[in-house]
């Protein structure tokens, strides 16, 4: 009946991830950038905190996959850019 409603703002939502990362809350991170990339799958900018996530909880696997998915999103998205470069010179 409403299409494209969501519950939550991408940016509250984007806000409450890099909380739980100070926090150190790692895994409650990724729960909520996954949770937002899923509403809001064409948005760079989620797929680009969820590979920051995954990096910080020592996943580069998963965190280089959402890298690149922000980069084919927004192909000029220097921190997506810039993180691929480091995880694929570490690898």
């Amino acid at each position: 009946e409403y299409p494209g409603w969501t519950m939550f703002r991408e940016g509250y939502m984007n806000w409450a991830g890099y909380q739980m990362l100070k926090k150190e809350k790692n895994a409650d991170a990724i729960k909520l950038f996954k949770l937002n990339a899923e509403a809001y799958p064409a948005s760079p900018n989620v797929w680009d905190s969820l590979g920051e996530a995954y990096l910080k909880s020592g996943d580069p696997g998963q965190a280089l996959s959402s890298y690149r998915k922000a980069l084919q999103l927004d192909p000029d998205m220097e921190s997506a850019r810039n993180a691929v470069e480091a995880i694929t010179k570490g690898s």
